[in-house]
């Protein structure tokens, strides 16, 4: 299983609290942090277009569920968003392999609906 693109950039930044402190989303005190995960055929374009976030971008060429997303454990919620027209069970895939590698929830900015793990809060 590979990492995700862009996770050993983001969790830098998040390690780092003064980059933390600058990036799109992150808490007054610094404590936590959003984290953007883009999909889509125009995904890599939202990841650059705002430097500011602390994002990753899901690669159309591969299936999210061989994907490592452990750059999200212990985050949450993780925005997902839909970056041009996306499959709804690619999506599906990508929701279920965040909240396997440890995300606290997502959340679909496309449809507002928020996604945990069974029995989780």
């Amino acid at each position: 299983m590979s990492a995700a693109p862009c996770s050993k950039a983001v969790a830098a930044r998040i390690a780092d609290p003064t980059a933390r402190r600058q990036a799109l989303g992150t808490s007054r005190d610094n404590a936590a942090v959003t984290l953007f995960v883009f999909t889509g055929p125009q995904a890599w374009d939202a990841v650059l277009k705002c430097p500011a976030r602390l994002a990753l971008a899901d690669d159309p060429t591969r299936d999210p569920a061989v994907i490592d997303w452990s750059a999200v454990r212990g985050h949450g919620p993780v925005l997902l968003v839909r970056a041009g027209k996306t499959d709804g069970a690619r999506v599906e895939r990508l929701i279920l392999a965040l909240l396997r590698d440890g995300a606290a929830s997502v959340i679909d900015t496309s449809t507002g609906a928020r996604y945990v793990l069974k029995g989780a809060q």
